[in-house]
C-alpha cells in the first residue's frame, strides 16, 4: 500500500468521523455461499443426459444451481452406460454419472477417470411372490437374474451364500431390466431382481401378489453402485467447477430429504402427470437412498473394491487410489459442515 493511499484513506476516515458517520464495513460473504470465480465463464461443462426418474431429481436440481451461477451447461444422451465412460474417457465428456462397476472396469484398462462423489444409493431389491417368505423358500423356484458378471447378480450370489446356500433353483437370465416385470407377472419366474421403480410398478400392476424379500441397500450397506466422475485432466484444470459441482450436488441431496421439496421437484422435473413417481416419495425415503454427504468414505469405496474383485469383475491390483479422488468432496463438506 503507498503513502498517497495511505493519506487519501486517512483523510476520508476524518472526514467521516466529522460527519458523525463510520467507514463503510467491509462486505462479508455468507459461509455458505459459493465464493464467485471465472470458472462459470470460462468453463462450459459437459455431463451426460439425466433420465427423468424420481431417483434423478437431485441431479436435476444441482444443474439448475450451477446455472444460476452462471455455468453453461451441455447434455449429451447415450444409450448404453459403456459408451458414456468411453466419451469421458476420450475427453468428450467433462463429468459424467453411472454404474461404479462399469466406470471401474475402464479405469482399470487405463481410462484416465476418477470417482469424485456419490450418486443415489443402492436402489435395488429381491422381489418373491408372496408365498416365499424366506430364501429357503427359492427351493424349485424359478429366479430371474441379471447376466453373470454384474454387482446385482452378484449380490444375489453373495445373498444366497448368505442365507441359503444349499437351496437349489432354475436361474433364467434376464438382462434387461424391464423385461422382468412381464416375466414374474406372467409367471415365468417366482422372484427377481428389480430397481426399486421396477418393483413399484409390480405392485401396481399385480396388487398383493409379490413382496421386496430384500432390499440390497440393506443387506449390503457399504457396497455403492452408482456415482459421479470426472477426467483426471478436467479435476487438475478446474479443481474450483468441480468443487462447486460437488457442492450443488450434495446440497440438492440434502434438500430432498424434505418430503415436500422432494415432491416439489418431481413435478418441476417430470412428467406432470407422473403419479407413479409421487406415489414413490415414502418408499425412496424409506431406503434412505439420498446421502447428505456425498456417500463416498474410504471404508465403503474399500468394501466395494473388495465386493468386485471377490467376483472377478475387477483386477486384484486394482485400489482405491485408483479409482477415486475423495479430496474435492472432502473439502466441499469441510466448508459446509458434514450432518448426522
Amino acid at each position: 500500500m503507498n503513502k498517497r493511499f495511505i493519506f487519501l484513506f486517512t483523510v476520508l476516515a476524518i472526514l467521516l468521523n466529522a460527519c458523525g458517520g463510520s467507514a463503510p464495513a467491509p462486505m462479508v460473504t455468507p459461509a455458505t455461499a459459493i465464493p464467485p470465480t471465472r470458472a462459470a465463464q470460462d468453463v462450459k461443462l459437459r455431463i451426460n443426459e439425466t433420465t427423468p426418474r424420481l431417483g434423478s431429481v437431485h441431479v436435476f436440481l444441482a444443474l439448475d444451481a450451477l446455472r444460476a451461477q452462471g455455468y453453461e451447461i451441455e447434455t449429451t444422451k447415450f444409450a448404453r452406460f459403456d459408451l458414456v465412460t468411453t466419451a469421458l474417457a476420450k475427453g468428450e465428456l467433462d463429468l459424467a454419472s453411472g454404474s461404479i462397476q462399469t466406470t471401474w472396469t475402464a479405469i482399470g484398462k487405463g481410462a484416465p477417470v476418477k470417482t469424485i462423489v456419490g450418486n443415489l444409493g443402492n436402489s435395488y431389491v429381491f422381489v418373491a411372490a408372496n408365498e416365499i417368505k424366506s430364501c429357503a423358500d427359492l427351493q424349485g423356484k424359478t429366479v430371474g437374474t441379471s447376466a453373470a458378471n454384474t454387482v446385482t447378480a452378484q449380490m444375489f450370489k453373495t445373498y444366497r451364500a448368505q442365507n441359503c446356500p444349499n437351496v437349489e433353483f432354475s436361474s433364467l437370465i434376464l438382462p434387461v431390466g424391464e423385461s422382468r416385470l412381464p416375466a414374474l407377472m406372467g409367471g415365468q419366474v417366482q422372484a427377481a431382481q428389480m430397481e426399486i421403480d421396477e418393483a413399484l410398478e409390480l405392485d401396481r400392476q399385480a396388487p398383493n401378489r409379490f413382496h421386496r424379500l430384500v432390499a440390497y441397500g440393506q443387506a449390503f450397506p457399504d457396497l455403492q453402485i452408482t456415482g459421479f466422475y470426472a477426467r483426471r485432466e478436467f479435476i487438475q484444470q478446474h479443481p474450483d467447477v468441480v468443487r462447486a459441482f460437488i457442492r450443488a450436488l450434495i446440497e440438492a441431496e440434502r434438500q430432498v430429504q424434505d418430503k415436500d421439496a422432494l415432491r416439489a421437484a418431481a413435478v418441476k422435473y417430470l412428467a406432470p402427470d407422473d403419479t407413479q413417481a409421487l406415489a414413490a416419495i415414502d418408499t425412496f425415503h424409506e431406503l434412505k437412498l439420498w446421502d447428505k454427504n456425498g456417500a463416498l468414505t474410504n471404508e465403503n469405496l474399500t468394501a466395494t473394491l473388495a465386493f468386485l474383485q471377490s467376483s472377478g469383475a475387477l483386477p486384484a491390483t486394482l485400489t482405491v487410489q485408483d479409482v477415486a479422488d475423495l479430496s474435492y468432496m472432502n473439502a466441499v463438506l469441510d466448508e459446509i459442515g458434514r450432518v448426522p
